[in-house]
């Protein structure tokens, strides 16, 4: 029961984590879609694609920690790539701003809107990662529970059901042992009167035997 429980609360968690995931790769994306409007996007594209590569190598390096080698270690995994991806944003962060200026060039508040998207796409991308990388350590005692030793109360209720095997098992006995007496005894007068009869032939054959003998007459 505790380790299904287990295994619900960790999948509860990774999936408000993909959600946070979801929401730091759709940033940078849009930013990307609008450079290629503005003719900008492959400069965009090129300094984006460490970065989306880093999610994607993310993904696949924590499924194959916990489902195939299942190790406790790949809690450790998010937390490496998170920490090295605002470096990566840092990096990326003026290329995009600068693909993203020539909208910046329409006038009024239309040009201060799309000035001001271009520099916080980059801080709004880290804070989701932030958000991200806390939910995650928050995650950590939910994702290791289903991993917990087993206590004392887990080897008494182990004891618990080992008796109640035994006390079936002696009850499957018993019942058998009387199911095969109420047999026994149930067949014992068939079988006695079987007897009976036989031996009734076999004297009843003797005495004509005998009335038939010549030395008999």
């Amino acid at each position: 029961e505790w380790r299904a429980q287990g295994d619900t609360a960790v999948s509860s968690a990774l999936e408000m984590q993909r959600v946070g995931l979801a929401a730091g790769v759709a940033a940078p994306l849009f930013g990307l879609v609008i450079a290629t409007i503005l003719g900008t996007g492959w400069t965009a594209a090129g300094v984006l694609v460490p970065y989306m590569f880093g999610i994607g190598l993310e993904f696949a390096t924590t499924d194959l920690l916990r489902e195939d080698v299942k190790t406790p270690a790949w809690v450790a995994a998010p937390v490496g790539f998170i920490l090295w991806r605002f470096v990566q944003i840092a990096a990326w962060a003026p290329y995009l701003h600068q693909c993203l200026l020539p909208a910046a060039t329409n006038p009024g508040n239309i040009g201060a809107f799309w000035y001001y998207l271009s520099l916080s796409l980059a801080p709004a991308t880290a804070l989701v990662w932030v958000g991200c990388l806390g939910m995650h350590v928050a995650n950590i005692p939910t994702f290791l529970r289903w991993q917990r030793l087993a206590g004392k109360e887990d080897a008494l209720a182990l004891a618990a059901i080992k008796v109640e095997i035994e006390e079936l098992t002696q009850e499957c006995e018993d019942l058998a042992a009387a199911r095969s007496g109420a047999r026994n005894a149930a067949l014992a007068p068939v079988q006695s009167k079987k007897s009976a009869a036989a031996v009734t032939r076999r004297t009843e054959a003797i005495i004509n035997d005998a009335a038939s003998s010549p030395g008999l007459v």
